[in-house]
């Protein structure tokens, strides 16, 4: 599979959802304009959790580098992870884009001469394809249009092979971006571009509610962010609220600190499949406590 060729990679994102690479679009548009203040240096990416089995409570961490050439603040991030006790891997590729993890052990480990003799290489699965239902030619098309003129085409393609590829975990939960705030505490944030439900709520699944809290458990301030859509009409793309004059300044920001109290009293529910991320299953949900969420502003 060689990356460096654009059709190829056209070709892997076609394989996910419309509304996930929207999704991927809406993070690169959060990072650039909702955290336009905070340095690009200083914000990190890649960090996806899992866990061995569904009912395990603690979840391991899969740190994604396109390189080997590690940050400050991602050694710093690693470092608060692992004082933490939490289990590590790197997961990297070569030039010949073959997947490897590294088991970090010590935070000490982390340079490119021990993870290369260290490192194994991983074996991913077949794809399962997705339902044609939930994969709509021209939005995917102008999500990849989107992501090739902010240089992330090979990136984003890599990262979703392997995502839909992942063998011998239960569940992938990603951060979209982790950061330290002017306190010098740990803050990830979790971006969402939505409408409210006819209840006038939004929604959050089970899964995602208790990785969130996990991250609460870890002192780590978990700040819950909906790009809120002017209409409620799911024919539309999620860029064309971006992009289209029309509707340029009527998507507002709203921020909520993501604990206990944003989902208590609320019961779960079951959603419709197209909303799951392989567009097959219904999964359990519940609703947010909109009062928690503040304006941020408008886009």
């Amino acid at each position: 599979m060689n990356f460096n060729d654009k059709s190829i990679c056209k070709d892997v994102l076609k394989q996910d959802k419309h509304t996930r690479l929207e999704g991927l679009c809406i993070e690169h548009f959060f990072i650039n304009n909702y955290l336009n203040s905070i340095e690009k240096d200083k914000i990190s990416t890649g960090w996806w959790f899992s866990k061995r089995k569904y009912n395990d409570e603690k979840y391991f961490i899969i740190k994604f580098q396109h390189d080997l050439n590690f940050r400050e603040v991602d050694l710093s991030i690693l470092n608060y992870f692992k004082k933490k006790g939490l289990e590590i891997y790197i997961l990297f590729y070569d030039d010949k884009f073959k997947f490897y993890t590294c088991n970090i052990k010590k935070i000490e480990q982390i340079n490119e001469k021990i993870i290369l003799d260290s490192a194994i290489e991983y074996k991913y699965t077949k794809l399962k394809p997705l339902p044609s239902s939930v994969k709509d030619i021209k939005r995917q098309e102008q999500s990849i249009d989107y992501l090739e003129k902010n240089g992330l085409l090979k990136k984003a393609s890599i990262e979703r092979f392997f995502a839909n590829r992942i063998a011998g975990f239960k569940g992938l939960w990603d951060i979209d971006a982790i950061c330290y705030n002017s306190s010098d505490e740990l803050i990830v944030y979790e971006v969402k571009q939505k409408f409210p439900a006819k209840n006038g709520n939004f929604g959050i699944n089970v899964g995602t509610t208790n990785f969130l809290l996990f991250l609460t458990d870890q002192e780590i301030i978990v700040e819950h962010i909906i790009l809120r859509k002017p209409v409620d009409d799911k024919s539309i793309p999620a860029l064309d609220f971006l992009q289209k004059q029309e509707y340029k300044g009527k998507n507002e920001w709203l921020s909520a600190h993501f604990t206990k109290k944003i989902i208590e009293n609320f019961k779960t529910k079951l959603s419709p499949k197209e909303t799951s991320i392989h567009g097959r299953y219904r999964l359990k949900y519940m609703d947010l406590n909109m009062s928690e969420f503040e304006s941020k502003g408008f886009v």
